[in-house]
Formats: structure tokens, sequence, C-alpha cells
């Protein structure tokens, strides 16, 4: 019994040993695979920090570039202070941020950027004290001998190495996670032959961290989806030219990353009264009756200026959706400080949406938000270029621009081109009499008689000086001249103006027509201008015709 009893004890001993050794090893392995997962993990994190450090520094650049190549454009002082604050965020954040990647850099062989920012601050400062003393065509020149422009480049080559190099170690962190769980699961599975209640509860905690560990590498993969379809957005958005253009990017976009919602799409008009329908994406929930205009009044997420959800105890219903039920969300599209339109989103059962969506969805909104003012940056900056500033309207380079095409228009319709060369009488006069105010104001206020009183298809330029042009196609000398003559009257009757300050003023009008005073749309011009001069020498204040060729060109066809 004794020998029996010491080799049942010694059993029981062996055995208790073993699965405590079993247990110990199940424990260590668990607590081993939780590690080097939370390990993994946390360096997945650190690397999209590091991905979001450099995506920064590329947009202070970019801005940076942007706000000094408005400045230099416009000559604002709005937009000088504008720049300089553009420069201060770059300076100051720019460079904490080429400090932070500097050991990542390093660590994967790539140059750091510190050097390169620095070197275009060093030409953006250059640039900027050029523009202060007005050198223009200098400032162009420095920045690209500079280097200003190939150091951006460089920076935005060794940032996108750098993004491609952690991408493929995210890549190679995943491989190494699915290995690890593959080590826990053969660990585990063998210790489970020993003792069934461990392989229970193992299995079970195996279980639920291998569904954990799905569901986190599924949101990871979701989100990596979602971050390339937005960067793809971008980059579209970045190259479009028209608000049609952004609709098509918008409507893909959305149906890519929010497949159960629709929506609609409205911007402000050109008025800012009004908000227009620019498109729809969609079917399910969207309402039937949803109009196509409606009031900046009438929608809560523009009178809030941020995110407004559907009627609910607490949320009142945006007036422009009716009874409408299915209007998940309103989004604003807001940059810059001003608002351009809005996302709303629909879905015919639900009534809320996830976090993830409505962050999607303000992601969506802030993109076309950036778009859209930059599209309304390139439309200011293009106006600017064409446009005299004083009299609003079009300059001597729109003038040749558009000058071609209009004679090629009269040409295919057989029809005459109608110009008028206009002068307002002693000017110099009126400018020492007065003041160069008093000289600008009466600038002014003909282009603005100009602008309402002509036809929407009449073209008025500043010709130079006092001195201006009109062009009025399907018009021909006669139509003109009678056109003329009350411009002579209107202008006559600006004296005082709506404040009483206009000094008396009129102005001569030289009138001529193509084919009838020439074949080519210059001798026509010089032809209106003789004319002009004519009505100078009679007297002023009046508007003659030029002489007629002594053989008239038919009209073409």
């Amino acid at each position: 019994m004794t020998i029996r009893l010491i080799r049942r004890r010694s059993r029981a001993i062996l055995l208790a040993g073993g699965l405590f050794l079993v247990t110990a090893l199940g424990a260590g392995a668990a607590l081993q695979s939780h590690r080097h997962l939370k390990h993994k993990q946390d360096r997945i994190v650190t690397l999209h920090r590091k991905v979001a450090d450099a995506q920064r520094l590329l947009l202070l650049v970019a801005e940076s570039q942007a706000v000094i190549r408005h400045w230099m454009i416009s000559g604002r002082m709005e937009d000088r202070d504008a720049s300089l604050r553009a420069g201060d965020a770059l300076a100051t954040q720019g460079r904490e941020l080429a400090a932070r990647l500097a050991g990542p850099l390093a660590a994967r062989g790539l140059p750091p950027v510190g050097e390169m920012l620095e070197h275009v601050l060093r030409v953006r400062d250059q640039a900027h004290a050029m523009i202060e003393s007005g050198a223009l065509d200098a400032t162009r020149q420095a920045v690209v001998q500079g280097g200003g422009l190939s150091a951006v480049a460089q920076l935005r080559e060794v940032l996108g190495s750098f993004r491609s190099n952690i991408e493929e170690e995210l890549g190679a962190l995943d491989a190494e996670l699915r290995e690890g769980q593959a080590a826990g699961l053969l660990l585990v599975g063998a210790s489970s032959l020993l003792m069934l209640a461990m392989l229970l509860g193992a299995v079970g905690q195996l279980a639920r961290r291998r569904a954990a560990a799905e569901r986190a590498r599924a949101a990871m993969d979701a989100r990596g989806r979602e971050v390339a379809a937005l960067f793809r957005m971008g980059e579209l958005l970045q190259s479009s030219h028209a608000p049609e253009d952004i609709r098509r990017v918008v409507s893909h976009t959305a149906a890519e990353l929010l497949p159960d919602l629709s929506g609609a799409f409205y911007i402000f008009n050109n008025s800012r009264d009004r908000l227009d329908m620019l498109g729809l994406w969609g079917a399910r929930g969207l309402p039937p009756d949803l109009p196509e205009h409606f009031a900046p009044d009438e929608c809560w997420a523009l009178k809030r200026g941020r995110p407004h959800g559907p009627a609910t105890g607490e949320n009142l219903r945006c007036d422009h959706l009716g009874e409408a039920e299915t209007c998940l969300l309103c989004v604003p599209m807001q940059a810059r400080g001003e608002v351009y339109g809005v996302l709303s989103f629909f879905h015919p059962e639900r009534r809320t949406m996830s976090t993830t969506e409505i962050e999607l969805a303000q992601a969506l909104a802030d993109g076309v938000s950036l778009a859209l003012a930059n599209l309304a940056l390139r439309e200011q900056l293009r106006s600017q270029a064409l446009r005299d500033e004083l009299t609003g309207l079009h300059n001597r380079r729109f003038l040749d621009e558009t000058l071609p095409r209009l004679v090629a228009h009269a040409e295919r319709r057989s029809a005459s081109l109608a110009v008028l060369m206009l002068d307002l009488d002693h000017f110099k006069q009126v400018n020492d009499r007065y003041g160069h105010a008093a000289g600008d104001a009466v600038l002014r206020e003909v282009g603005r008689l100009l602008q309402a009183r002509l036809r929407r298809m009449d073209l008025a330029c500043r010709y130079g000086g006092e001195e201006l042009i009109v062009l009025m196609p399907d018009c021909n000398a006669a139509e003109a001249l009678v056109r003329a003559r009350e411009l002579c009257d209107q202008v006559r009757g600006l004296h005082g103006g709506a404040s009483g300050a206009l000094p008396q003023v009129t102005v001569s009008i030289g009138v001529a027509a193509w084919p009838e005073h020439g074949e080519q749309v210059g001798k026509v011009i010089e032809a209106a201008d003789a004319a002009l001069y004519a009505a100078k020498r009679a007297g002023r204040d009046r508007a003659l015709p030029a002489e007629a060729l002594a053989d008239p060109l038919p009209l073409p066809g």
C-alpha cells in the first residue's frame, strides 16, 4: 500500500506539475501573444502618426506657396498679412514637424527635410522682401534661380518615399501579426491535449482575441480604403476646374465611402442669396420633392455653422426638407472662413448615422469646401488678371484675346461688328482741378454706366488712360451711332452722381463698323479712333461716325 500510495502520489504530483506547467505555458503564451499584439498595434499607430506629420508638412508648404503667389498677383495688404501668417506657420510648425521626422527619415536611409525646409524658407523670405519692393519679375526669377521650386519638389519626393517605406513596414507588421496568431493557435492547441478545461478556456480566450484582431484588422483595412478614397478625391478635386467636375468627383467618392446612403449637393449662387442643387447620388431615401433651390436660412446646418441631425425631440427639421423624414445629416461646407454650400445625407429607414459615417461625411465636406475655395480663388485671380481694377471693365489683354473670336463669329454669321472709341473730355483738367480721387471716381462711374447700359453681348474695355473701347456684335454703324449718342447723354447726366460729388464730365465717341470701315479689324479700330478725334475737333461731347470706304466691303457670305 505504501508503495502504491507513493506511486499514486508521484503520478498526482507529476500530473499536477504537468498541469501546472501546461497552465503556466498556456498562460505565458497567452500573455506573450497579447504583448506581441499590443506592441505591433502601438507600432502601427506610431507609423500612422509619422505619415500624418509628413502630410501636415506638405500642406503647410503648399499653403505658404499659394498665399504668397496670391499676394504677388493682387498686391493687397490683406493678402500680404495672410502670406506672413502662412510663413510664420511654416517656420514654427514646419520646423517642429521636420525635427520630429528627422529620426524616422534617417532610420530609413532618407535625407533629412530640415535643410530643404530652411532653403524653402530662405527663398520665401527673399521673395517676400522683393515683392514688398515691387520687383515682381525679379521675384519670379529669384524663386527659380534660388532653387525654391526644386527644394519643394525634393521635399515632396523624400516624403513620398517615406510614406511608401512606411506602407511597406505596415504590410510587414500585418504579416507578423498573422504569424504570431498562428503560433499562438498551435501552442494553445498542444496544451489543450493535456487539459480539456484549459483548452476550453484558452480556446474561448483565443477566439475572442482573434475576433477582436479580425475586427481591428478589418477596421484598419476599411480605414485604409477610406483614406485612399479620400486621398484620390483630394487629387481629383485639385484638378477640377468647374463645379461640374467637383460634382462628379464627390458623387463617385460618396457612393464609394457611404454606399448605404444617398445624398444631395447644394452650393451658393453668385449673389449668395440662394443655394442651387449641383447634384445627387444614390436613390434610396431621396425625397421625391427635394427642392432644386432654397434660401440659406432654410437650413439649420448653415445657420449654426456645424452639422445638423434629423428632426427629433432635440433637433428641428430643416425647412428645405419639407416633411421628409429620411434626412440623416446636413453638413455645411466651409473653408477659409467662407461657407460654400451644404451636403445632405439620406436613408429610407435609418434615423441615425454611425460615428464613422459622420466622420466620413465631414471629411467629404472638408474636401469639397477646400476644392470650392481653390476654384473661387482661381476665378478671382483670373478675373483680376483680365479686368481693370478701377473701372471694373475688361482690360487690354482681355480685348486682345477676345477680339479674334468676335470677328470670327461675325464672319460666320455674315453680321456686322461695331466699334466705339470713347474718350473723356478734358479729363486732365478734372484731375488738376478736383484731384485724382475725383478723376478715379469719374472713371469708376463711367465703367458702371457702360456695364449697366450696354447689351449683355457687348464688350467694354479700358483701352488706356481715360480712353475706352466698346465692341458691339450684330450691330452696324448706324445702330451703333444711335447708341453712342445715347451714351453721350447718359455720361453728361452723371454730374453729381449719387453722392453729388462728381464733377461735370462729357465724352467724345468715334463710331466705326466691320466690314464697312475696313476688312481688318485693326483698320476698323483706327477708323473709330479717327472719328473720335474728329468729334474732339468738332467741339467734343458728341459721337461721330467714321468715314465710309470709297468702295465698301460687302458682308461675308
